[in-house]
């Protein structure tokens, strides 16, 4: 095991660092946080929760979260002192509790999306406080909306570090059989929040690349505590879907990528990868396998069909004209000075 998928965030953070000391109640619900929501530590998390059960079944998550942390800590350090495989460097650091002096910062930028807090955003233009994190739970799924209060960076031992999202979640609740109670209105397409109401107040971390971000616009329409939710498709950045029935080289779908941006920069050639067209019966066919095609072999193909000779050729005849101008009025200059 190279590292922890928490230890392996890209983060940036930029401004507003400021070193502050938290007290250990708020420390211990943001190290709750990284141990639940770790990749690595689940086979202990369910372990651990087949000997609660083993005592009762009531409160199971209020109990683990306040035993699972020590009891963590102790099984690690007895797997690594009996020499144990299993347990690495990386997770008694993370078993370990994170130092209480942490750093704050009102901004950074997340798999290459930039966030601000809402207080950084209240002296500016623009919004980057905005996020969103899908959840999902045994039954079904709820949406959670809020905004950014403050970027954490948690500090463990060995220097690794975790960074979190402290966040003020806004009341989307849908259970009130009254409509005019909810604080979520879906109107169409478009979904409208009522940020007067929040709550999961004693639940505000979240681990940064867990944000999605979301921008709110005023809704005139049900009044000015109500904001309408605006989701955003990044520039430059694609979800694409991955295949179940084939293993696809990854590297070479980046080198499709990569090549096909790069033919854009240079002949305005536009290649598209769209979701949309899997779904269209007039670009896709049931009745053949399909093939990934290789950038080089399409790049190939091209050039044998002389579509970069022609463009080379027209390049090149333009270039001679311009110097042939140049040429004749060097000469005329030439023969006048003469």
């Amino acid at each position: 095991m190279v590292g922890l998928s928490v230890f392996s965030q890209r983060v940036r953070p930029f401004s507003g660092k400021k070193y502050v000391m938290l007290d250990r109640k708020e420390v211990d619900k943001a190290h709750w946080y990284v141990l639940y929501n770790c990749d690595e530590v689940q086979p202990y998390l369910n372990e651990h929760e087949d000997e609660l059960k083993q005592t009762s079944n009531a409160n199971l998550y209020t109990r683990q979260e306040k035993e699972f942390p020590t009891w963590f800590e102790k099984r690690m350090t007895n797997m690594l002192e009996s020499g144990l495989v299993d347990a690495t460097d990386k997770l008694y650091c993370l078993a370990c509790k994170p130092d209480v002096r942490v750093h704050t910062y009102t901004g950074c930028i997340v798999d290459g999306v930039r966030f601000h807090t809402k207080e950084l955003d209240d002296h500016r233009t623009t919004q980057n406080s905005g996020v969103y994190v899908p959840g999902v739970f045994t039954g079904g799924s709820h949406d959670y909306y809020g905004v950014l209060l403050s970027v954490m960076k948690l500090t463990y031992l060995d220097m690794n570090q975790v960074f979190l999202f402290k966040c003020k979640w806004f009341n989307t609740d849908e259970t009130s059989r009254d409509l005019n109670r909810r604080m979520i209105r879906h109107d169409y397409n478009l979904t409208s929040i009522n940020t007067s109401s929040t709550w999961y107040e004693d639940e505000p971390f979240i681990l940064s690349n867990e944000a999605q971000q979301v921008f709110y616009l005023d809704d005139d329409k049900l009044g000015s505590s109500w904001k309408v939710v605006q989701k955003i498709q990044l520039r430059h950045v694609w979800d694409v879907p991955k295949l179940e029935d084939e293993d696809v080289d990854e590297d070479c779908l980046d080198l499709v990528a990569n090549d096909a941006y790069q033919q854009d920069e240079f002949n305005n050639i536009q290649w598209f990868v769209q979701e949309e067209s899997l779904e269209n019966p007039h670009l896709h066919r049931d009745d053949i396998e399909p093939e990934v095609i290789a950038s080089n072999v399409v790049s190939n193909q091209w050039m044998e069909q002389g579509g970069l000779n022609d463009f080379m050729c027209d390049e090149i005849e333009e270039e001679d004209d311009i110097h042939d101008g140049d040429e004749e009025e060097a000469i005329s200059t030439d023969e006048d000075s003469d």
